[in-house]
């Protein structure tokens, strides 16, 4: 009778156990944990001092995640320590290893830079610091150092003309 039970145990009921353990574990790392409609996106900025946790926080503000507890255990899982900064977006259908990947590997979404009415470079330089992750002071500092433009191919009238 034990040696009947043993096999039952060892031969069913383990194998049946890690088969489920392996299930719900690729479930939490490859199954959607996002909570947004087909076509909807949510628009994420990392900025440079921000670390995974923020950016936890801010999925997490913007009711983004479905199982925050899973994305925690799949970061730790990846060693995801260092946020890359820029803007991403996040779409319906993404796992927790998308979102992940998305950040480590720095997989930006572009921005739309739009300058208009600028009469100087100063503004030029002001406009584009307020779109981007940019100091404006150290883009107008580059778009007068007569080195810079030259290896870009660029003057003073070319910029000016922007």
């Amino acid at each position: 009778m034990l040696k009947k039970l043993l096999i039952i145990i060892f031969g069913v009921l383990i194998p049946l156990a890690m088969i489920i353990a392996v299930f719900v574990g690729y479930n939490f790392v490859f199954d959607s944990n996002v909570s947004l409609a087909e076509d909807e996106q949510v628009e994420l900025f990392v900025y440079p001092e921000d670390t995974p946790r923020d950016i936890l926080d801010e999925l997490v503000k913007k009711d983004v995640l479905k199982n925050e507890g899973s994305f925690k255990m799949v970061a730790q899982q990846k060693q995801w320590y260092t946020a890359k900064p820029g803007r991403y977006v996040v779409t319906a259908g993404m796992s927790n290893n998308d979102l992940i990947n998305m950040f480590r590997a720095g997989l930006q979404t572009p921005v739309l830079l739009t300058i208009n009415q600028v009469t100087s470079i100063a503004d030029v330089a002001g406009s584009i610091g307020k779109q981007m992750m940019a100091d404006s002071a150290a883009l107008f500092e580059a778009f007068v150092d007569e080195t810079f433009l030259q290896e870009n191919n660029l003057n003073y009238a070319t910029v000016r003309s922007i």
